[in-house]
């Protein structure tokens, strides 16, 4: 069961009629098991893309050879490959590289944020040089 709460002075509430009767469900002075995370903005999802797309528009042609990336998902995988969000698979003697998911059930609000700085400062550092963080924010808002 998963319930959708608001912080309160009090401790969690349920944040919906449907999430207080699931909550009513539960045993008083039972101990619950509760995941805490922060439900993802799409806004800032969105903002992410568009973070993509402005650096594959402006990716430098020689780069796109050199690092594979042809394509606007082509450039979600290198980062992700990049910042180290991924696993490595073993199939016999090969290794393969598995991106991880940035999805909304995925990753929390957190988590994103965190990825998202770290996307922007890879970018700035390694694609896009020469751009500042104040450039690349102003850019991004043209595109939402």
């Amino acid at each position: 069961m998963k319930i959708l709460c608001v912080v309160t002075e009090n401790g969690l509430a349920p944040k919906y009629d449907s999430d207080r009767e699931e909550f009513s469900r539960l045993k008083r002075n039972t101990d619950v098991l509760v995941e805490v995370g922060q439900k993802r903005n799409y806004e800032f999802h969105k903002k992410f893309f568009a973070l993509l797309k402005l650096t594959y528009d402006n990716f430098p042609e020689w780069m796109e050879d050199n690092l594979n990336v042809h394509s606007v998902e082509d450039l979600r995988t290198r980062l992700k490959i990049d910042l180290g969000l991924y696993e490595v698979s073993h199939y016999g003697n090969q290794s393969v590289i598995i991106p991880k998911s940035i999805a909304f059930d995925k990753m929390d609000e957190t988590e994103f944020e965190k990825f998202y700085k770290m996307s922007v400062n890879h970018i700035l550092k390694n694609y896009l040089k020469g751009v500042t963080n104040e450039q690349i924010e102003e850019e991004i808002w043209k595109f939402l």
